[in-house]
């Protein structure tokens, strides 16, 4: 015969279970959607990185190690610079999927008035994307005064370092601006 502080175990795991059960989810997240769409965002970086910015073949030059490098590897800082062209329309895109997501995150209420809530927080879509390319630009600023108070050379290498610096804050900053410009802009 079992003991009774087993039964009031079993008895306890079977209430918490049946009170979790009947709980309403609240939390939201696509993770089917997330994964496709990260899927796609990662091939197109990837495409960007390798094959966006290539280099004419000069056929007076030393060939490289690999004639696959060597269209990346002859100008850094163009190559750097189609990455930043490539990056800026697929960090667009994939900070509007971010902030669609969390918008549908945060979001309380029924169906109506998130549709309402929806249609409220996408009157300021336009104004709120002009000010996330701003912040990230900005962002690239300051970016490249930290790295040369971290001693980076002042005045050598100056094209390629704001380039890196635009690439990062690109890749970083542009997707948290895009989401939370309305709770920055309380600041």
């Amino acid at each position: 015969m079992p003991s009774r502080k087993a039964k009031n175990r079993k008895g306890a795991a079977s209430s918490l279970n049946a009170e979790h059960n009947q709980r309403p989810v609240s939390g939201f997240f696509p993770f089917a959607r997330y994964v496709s769409v990260v899927g796609v965002h990662t091939t197109l970086l990837a495409f960007v990185a390798l094959f966006l910015p290539r280099v004419p073949r000069d056929p007076l030059r030393s060939p490289s190690p690999s004639p696959f490098l060597e269209g990346l590897t002859r100008d850094p800082v163009l190559t750097v610079m189609w990455i930043c062209a490539g990056a800026i329309p697929l960090q667009g895109w994939w900070a509007g999927w971010v902030r669609k997501w969390w918008i549908q995150f945060s979001i309380k209420g029924t169906d109506a008035e998130k549709r309402l809530e929806e249609n409220e927080r996408d009157r300021n879509k336009f104004s709120t994307l002009k000010n996330a390319w701003l912040a990230t630009v900005a962002t690239s600023f300051v970016v490249y005064a930290v790295v040369v108070l971290f001693g980076a050379p002042l005045l050598r290498l100056v094209p390629f370092r704001f380039a890196l610096t635009l690439c990062s804050s690109l890749l970083t900053v542009t997707i948290y601006t895009r989401i939370f410009w309305h709770v920055l802009c309380l600041f």
